[in-house]
């Protein structure tokens, strides 16, 4: 477009750039758009391509809305015969701007058949809380010491935060008939 200068032309010159700033303005915010969702894409390809990686639980970010319900991922325990230990690691991640004291618990293990290994035979090292620094990530170890008797099974139990009071992170522990069993 030529702008018009002189005599009258003033407004209609004024109307023709302002015409053009509006298409640019329109083809920046597309542009702008456009790399949010390349962005976004790009977050959710590298969450997939991690599915399989360590367990977590994230902290929400300063201001944000609770994260909702976790995808169906869980910390499964190395299996054990009764009278044994085992544990896992988990990871607490702080992606906020200031340092957070989290609790981790465990819950109780319960097979289907109803047996029940109790919260105090399951634990974590810190009942006090966890310090997380900003942009920080903690290793959080889970112990479980299978009593003698216990029925061999698979049991099912919780983890909960309370940095994240809407998430949980199943946890699943195979209790074998002997040390030489092998298979689910």
């Amino acid at each position: 477009m030529s702008r018009q200068r002189g005599v009258g032309g003033g407004l209609a010159g004024t109307a023709a750039v302002a015409g053009e700033i509006v298409d640019r303005v329109q083809v920046l915010g597309l542009a702008s758009a456009s790399a949010v969702a390349e962005r976004c894409i790009a977050t959710v390809d590298r969450y997939l391509a991690d599915r399989d990686g360590p367990r977590t639980l994230d902290l929400p970010a300063v201001g944000g809305p609770a994260p909702g319900p976790q995808p169906a991922e869980a910390l499964e325990l190395p299996a054990v015969p009764a009278g044994s230990s085992t544990g896992g690691s988990l990871w607490i991640h702080n992606p906020t701007t200031a340092p957070v004291r989290a609790r981790v618990r465990v819950s109780s293990l319960t097979s289907a058949e109803g047996h029940l290994l109790p919260a105090p035979t399951v634990g974590v090292p810190s009942s006090a809380g966890i310090e997380v620094a900003a942009g920080g990530s903690v290793e959080v170890r889970v112990q479980v010491r299978v009593p003698a008797g216990t029925p061999p099974g698979h049991f099912h139990g919780v983890v909960t935060s309370t940095a994240t009071p809407r998430q949980c992170l199943p946890l699943l522990l195979h209790v074998r008939t002997s040390p030489a069993e092998d298979g689910p």
